[in-house]
């Protein structure tokens, strides 16, 4: 069977090209089939035919898989630290909240952030315990894949958020270089080292767009004589971990 068998609007007579033109032609159907994919393979397969890059589009939970739209609020599943070691996912931390809500002291809640693995890579992501210990900290780079410079103004991925749900503080690290004239080398010329020269704050209450993040420290680093840049994602109860992590997390079996 080829592709022309199942594009949308021809006519086949192969035999195996019912369902699939089936599937294609009704939008329900296709986007079930399209939330199996990853990001990156979801941006690729609408280059396949109109019925799935329409299909795409207007799907408001394709969208949020691309990062383009905020999930849902009933599509977010919060944590719940009850000790150090200890912690609540998915939905026994769900009924735990609400068991706590009409008596008890409140619950240590953190809602994962899951980020852009198609713009975006760790750093250094924080432990369970480095969280329940008030010290989490998560830094992300710009995956090695993308060039700043070589960013167009108008390119799509400008729109995507850095996280899902999307973080609305971001703290830029400027790395760049910085002489000690009381230090030297062995040619009598001044140490240098590669340190923090800047520090700016991103803030976006919807949430902030990679486009964003692009523009600010393109502006920093000319400015600053930067290097490169790291980031933070900052902001109360802020915990950024990868897809893989978070599903792991929410399906293990909850400790005894």
């Amino acid at each position: 069977m080829r592709w022309s068998d199942v594009a949308v609007g021809r006519r086949s007579t192969h035999p195996d090209a019912a369902p699939v033109k089936r599937t294609l032609d009704t939008p329900e159907l296709l986007e079930n089939v399209l939330k199996y994919l990853p990001p990156k393979d979801l941006v690729l397969v609408q280059r396949l035919c109109r019925a799935v890059h329409a299909t795409t589009q207007s799907s408001r939970a394709l969208q949020a898989e691309l990062f383009l739209k905020p999930i849902r609020d009933s599509d977010q599943q919060p944590w719940v630290y009850l000790s150090t070691d200890t912690m609540l996912t998915g939905i026994p931390a769900t009924n735990h909240i609400t068991n706590l809500k009409s008596s008890g002291p409140a619950p240590r809640v953190v809602q994962p952030q899951v980020y852009n693995p198609l713009l975006v890579e760790p750093w250094k992501l924080p432990s369970l315990k480095t969280f329940a210990l008030d010290s989490a900290v998560g830094t992300l780079r710009f995956n090695t894949n993308n060039k700043i410079d070589s960013l167009t103004a108008k390119a799509s991925f400008r729109d995507m958020f850095l996280t899902q749900p999307p973080v609305t503080g971001v703290v830029i690290d400027i790395q760049g270089k910085c002489y000690y004239p009381s230090c030297e080398d062995r040619l009598g010329l001044p140490k240098w080292f590669a340190e923090t020269v800047a520090m700016p704050k991103l803030i976006n209450a919807k949430g902030v767009t990679f486009g964003e993040l692009v523009d600010a420290i393109k502006y920093e680093e000319r400015r600053a004589s930067g290097w490169w840049s790291n980031f933070h994602c900052s902001g109360p109860g802020v915990f950024v971990v990868s897809q893989e992590f978070k599903d792991m997390a929410e399906t293990a079996e909850p400790a005894a």
